[in-house]
């Protein structure tokens, strides 16, 4: 910001100057500044809008206004200053950013957590916060505050610790994770609409994104609150010896999850059996993955089992799936003629695939009849095959008793060869 900012009793100053025609001036210079950064922003937000490629840029066109009426008072007034002080445009430009800084903070919140109450409740409090800062900037209260902060020490082993760097340091740690956050869900949404890439690679390369920007936040903000990066080796030696004793499932499910999504041998929408559930994959993390049954029952199996334990992917090469029904008919009827109804019935449905064509063919010789299956191949598993059976069995028996074909089921028959000769 230019140096006419740096004032002992800004709001003194500006007092003094509306009571001129210089401060007046700058008073309307900054309401037209303003003015003309909104319209700009506007018609931006607006131009967006209409552009289904720059659609998602629609939200961060928000914080577009302040920071263009921020720029105009801070350009009016290095040109100002040259001749007069610019105290009203100084005073403006503090609170256009001010109002910038609280959006941006809202903005990048709402963009690394998900929408609920206590992320609405804290907005306000950011912005409260925000906003009380600035009026103690304003108000010169800020500085005593300030030394009052660093005047209570608290001793910490050998060191010494002021209330100040310990303010200083919680504000530099969420400012710097909060930023990390922002930016790896900024490039977890672009990643995941990249449709070139595979969903399991897009949810690997986001969960190490994040996990990397989380790790490099953290080497970025400890030497900035005054910790040596040395002490890392101890609690490297600790989270060791944590890892040997009771954190090897964890860590064991976080490896596997990373070599699962590399591997890409579990993908979302697989239909998958892991120890004898029968689901969809629904969702894939570093350290479980959710299946959901036909049923609607999901299961959270920790991703050990993915690697340890036998897993049946039902879609792996390829996600269509073979169906077959089977029924008895008499020894006296028309083998095929029943073979062409069968396949005629399962080509009319219309979940069955015509390529590869359905099949019939003659099982066994049973007791009670001849078995007949009919076989066909569905594309979407996800839905059931239970659903496709029925309908297929229904049609077979409405076309059975049209047709006249007798469905063979068990049955005795008791044959007298002879009677006993009455007395």
């Amino acid at each position: 910001m230019y140096d006419i900012i740096e004032l002992d009793h800004p709001l003194a100053y500006v007092v003094d100057e509306l009571q001129k025609i210089d401060g007046l001036i700058q008073l309307g210079i900054g309401a037209l500044g303003i003015a003309i950064a909104w319209w700009i922003g506007g018609r931006i937000r607006r131009a967006l809008a209409a552009s289904e490629r720059f659609q998602r840029f629609v939200p961060a066109s928000a914080l577009l206004p302040p920071f263009l009426a921020w720029t105009f008072i801070w350009l009016a007034g290095l040109l100002m200053a040259v001749r007069v002080p610019a105290n009203v445009l100084a005073l403006i430009g503090e609170i256009l950013g001010a109002f910038a800084l609280a959006r941006f903070v809202v903005f990048a919140l709402r963009r690394s957590f998900p929408s609920s109450g206590l992320l609405a409740a804290f907005e306000w409090v950011i912005s409260l916060l925000i906003w009380t800062a600035f009026v103690l900037h304003i108000t010169r209260v800020l500085p005593a505050i300030t030394k009052f902060l660093n005047d209570i020490a608290i001793p910490i082993g050998k060191q010494t610790v002021t209330a100040l760097s310990i303010v200083q340091g919680g504000f530099l740690v969420v400012v710097t994770l909060l930023v990390a956050l922002w930016i790896g869900t900024t490039v977890d949404a672009r990643l995941m609409r990249a449709e070139s890439l595979h969903s399991s690679l897009r949810t690997a390369l986001s969960r190490s994104l994040r996990s990397f920007l989380l790790i490099l936040a953290i080497l970025i903000v400890l030497p900035l609150i005054g910790v040596d990066l040395t002490v890392l080796s101890v609690f490297g030696g600790a989270l060791g010896v944590g890892l040997g004793f009771g954190l090897q499932k964890i860590a064991s499910n976080y490896m596997s999850g990373f070599i699962v999504l590399f591997e890409r041998s579990v993908r979302i929408k697989d239909l998958v059996t892991i120890d004898k559930f029968y689901g969809e994959v629904r969702t894939l993390t570093t350290r479980y993955v959710v299946l959901r049954s036909l049923d609607g029952r999901e299961a959270i199996i920790p991703n050990e089992k993915l690697i340890t334990d036998v897993v049946i992917n039902h879609s792996y090469t390829d996600p269509r799936v073979w169906v077959s029904t089977a029924v008895q008919v008499t020894y006296d009827t028309n083998i095929d003629r029943v073979l062409e109804i069968l396949i005629g019935i399962a080509r009319r449905h219309p979940r069955v695939l015509a390529d590869p064509p359905p099949h019939g063919m003659l099982s066994r010789f049973a007791d009670s009849g001849i078995e007949l299956e009919l076989g066909f191949w569905i594309a979407d598993p996800e839905r059931g095959t239970g659903g496709v059976k029925s309908d297929i069995n229904i049609e077979i028996w409405r076309t059975f008793k049209h047709e006249g074909i007798e469905i063979a089921f068990p049955r005795q028959d008791l044959r007298i060869l002879s009677l006993p000769k009455s007395a």
